[in-house]
């Protein structure tokens, strides 16, 4: 066999290959399979996408279209919106991130959204961080007031360092704490 051949008997291979592989990446669940699970992989023509936990944000389930994840957020009567900036950042891994300014528990905040793009443009949130600069400690008290309303007591509680945390059964994990900054501030984080 000589070396055209050859090339062309491997790219031929590698092509069929490719197909194959393609058609299946293409599938999609059928309604009710373990899609609808968490951490349920599924693939389509261009990326893999990776069904994610979704924060328990006060008894909103954080996953959706992001409209739909936006608007179940300021439903909530802890939380109003001051700016809103649809811009998103594309991170890694289709991940996603946006920021908007809000009232958290009547403290004006940064609100960051971290998001991972689940299948057919739907995404779940993962890490949600308001972050203030206020220092007053009445801040850190009406975080911890309100989060303790909903979560129950924290599972970790340092009044002298003003640092407390939640870890739930589900695997959410609750921080709120002092900002790690020279000018100080406060900061509330929900990750799993």
């Amino acid at each position: 066999m000589n070396r055209i051949t050859h090339t062309l008997l491997v790219c031929f291979a590698l092509i069929l290959v490719s197909c194959s592989f393609n058609n299946k990446r293409k599938s999609t669940p059928e309604q009710g399979d373990d899609f609808v699970a968490n951490n349920v992989t599924n693939t389509t023509s261009s990326s893999v996408y990776v069904k994610s936990k979704a924060i328990d944000f006060f008894g909103v389930q954080l996953q959706g279209k992001y409209n739909d994840i936006v608007d179940r957020i300021y439903a909530l009567p802890m939380l109003s919106l001051i700016e809103r900036r649809d811009t998103m950042k594309n991170e890694h891994n289709n991940v996603i991130s946006f920021s908007h300014t809000v009232k958290f528990c009547d403290v004006p905040c940064g609100m960051n959204v971290s998001c991972q793009v689940n299948y057919d443009d739907e995404m779940s949130v993962h890490d949600l961080c308001f972050i203030t600069s206020q220092t007053d400690d009445e801040t850190i008290h009406k975080f911890v007031s309100e989060l303790t309303k909903y979560y129950g007591e924290p599972s970790i509680s340092d009044d002298k360092e003003d640092s407390f945390h939640w870890y739930l059964s589900s695997g959410l994990c609750v921080r709120a704490r002092h900002l790690h900054a020279p000018d100080g501030g406060w900061t509330v984080y929900f990750y799993y």
